[in-house]
């Protein structure tokens, strides 16, 4: 997926993590509604990249 949308690499890998059941600990108390969402139904949706993206970029805001 080599679109300007694309979530950085470090990203897709939590979010792949998490669909198999992984949340690292320590991870930002933003990202934890995301990542439990994916653990908790087992895939990664585009709802879910979507979230991601806004939360980068109101992280970017701050």
């Amino acid at each position: 997926m080599a679109s300007s949308n694309a979530l950085p690499d470090h990203i897709e890998e939590h979010l792949a993590l998490a669909a198999e059941g992984v949340v690292r600990p320590g991870v930002d108390e933003r990202w934890a509604p995301i990542l439990l969402d994916v653990a908790r139904r087992g895939v990664v949706t585009a709802a879910d990249r979507r979230a991601a993206r806004r939360l980068l970029e109101e992280l970017d805001l701050d």
